[in-house]
């Protein structure tokens, strides 16, 4: 298996990725569907960071507080 160059999510490494899946109870995972998983993982925080941006812009602030993160995340 070739080694990507590009190191798709962040956030969470394949590893903890599988470590959560088996602690949820899901044995095993193929290689498509973690890569599946990963690039959903990735839009939705993307998601994310643009409404909070956006957030940020209507309120005329540089910075993102609890409550920001918590509405934003309620709305999706």
């Amino acid at each position: 298996m070739k080694k990507s160059e590009y190191k798709k999510n962040l956030l969470i490494k394949r590893s903890g990725l599988r470590k959560l899946l088996k602690k949820e109870g899901i044995i095993s995972i193929s290689e498509d569907a973690l890569t599946a998983l990963e690039n959903f993982g990735d839009e939705v925080f993307m998601r994310l960071v643009g409404a909070l941006k956006e957030k940020l812009v209507i309120g005329a602030r540089k910075v993102v507080k609890k409550e920001d993160v918590e509405g934003v995340v309620g709305e999706l």
